[in-house]
């Protein structure tokens, strides 16, 4: 019961917050940059997805 409370009590990040905002940004244009280059040099366009969990993967990895 009690750790239904304290779910409750907590708060869920907001996606307009500084470091959401930074952290979403850089890997928006990082995924842009990838892409522009996987459609220029073969000539398909990639699945953003994988592209995304992809970094998504190696920023967890790194220690905060």
């Amino acid at each position: 019961m009690k750790e239904m409370e304290n779910m409750e009590k907590r708060q869920h990040v907001k996606a307009l917050e500084r470091e959401t905002l930074l952290l979403s940004l850089l890997v928006s244009a990082l995924s842009a940059v990838i892409c522009m280059q996987i459609i220029s040099r073969i000539g398909i366009t990639p699945n953003t997805s994988i592209i995304g969990a992809l970094i998504a993967m190696s920023l967890a990895r790194m220690p905060f």
